[in-house]
This record gives structure tokens, C-alpha cells and sequence, in this order.
């Protein structure tokens, strides 16, 4: 995770808010398409995660 300082437009001086406030929401809009992205599950190797949290390897 990177952490970088937002500028924020409190008086609301902008329509859509400073710069780095539009890059946090966009990249916050990728971030949670990417975690809802559907894999089917043969690509997904299952059997291979079982086995090394059951096995700690």
C-alpha cells in the first residue's frame, strides 16, 4: 500500500475537489473493481492453497 499526503479543498473552491482528491477516488474505484473481479475456479488452484495452509509450506 502506498500512503501519500491529499490536499483537500475544505472550502469546496472546486466542483470535483483538488487533484489528488480525484486520483484517490479513482483509484479507489480501481482498487474495489479489482477485488470484485469473478476468476473462474480452475484458474484459481485451489488444491494447491489448501494443501500449503495445511502443511505450512
Amino acid at each position: 500500500m502506498v500512503y501519500y499526503p491529499v490536499a483537500a479543498d475544505t472550502k469546496q473552491q472546486f466542483a470535483n475537489g483538488t487533484v489528488e482528491e480525484i486520483v484517490y477516488r479513482l483509484l479507489q474505484e480501481k482498487q474495489n473493481l479489482a477485488q470484485n473481479v469473478m476468476v473462474p475456479s480452475d484458474k484459481l488452484n485451489i488444491e494447491q492453497e489448501l494443501y500449503e495452509q495445511i502443511y505450512n509450506e
